[in-house]
């Protein structure tokens, strides 16, 4: 399964796709609606699933929220907020 855009500060964030690189055409991920969070020793701590496509993302942790890339309905580029 494929791993991508780690984000790091109080946990390890990263976005992940569900795809394989076989099923992804031979590439690696161009984004995933899924976030999954560690602590700095490894453990799971919680996941967060979106409606839309993340292509890349960063975390405020201090107003609990996620700043991510994701495609507008023609084709460009947004910038979308999600709650922590």
């Amino acid at each position: 399964m494929n791993y991508r855009y780690a984000y790091g500060g109080k946990y390890c964030y990263m976005l992940y796709s569900g795809k394989t690189y076989l099923e992804n055409d031979r590439r690696s991920s161009a984004g995933g609606n899924k976030i999954i969070v560690f602590d700095w020793n490894g453990n799971y701590i919680r996941s967060y699933k979106t409606n839309v496509n993340i292509i890349q993302f960063c975390v405020d942790e201090e107003k609990n929220l996620i700043y991510a890339t994701t495609r507008d309905d023609e084709g460009g580029f947004t910038i979308t907020k999600f709650n922590l």
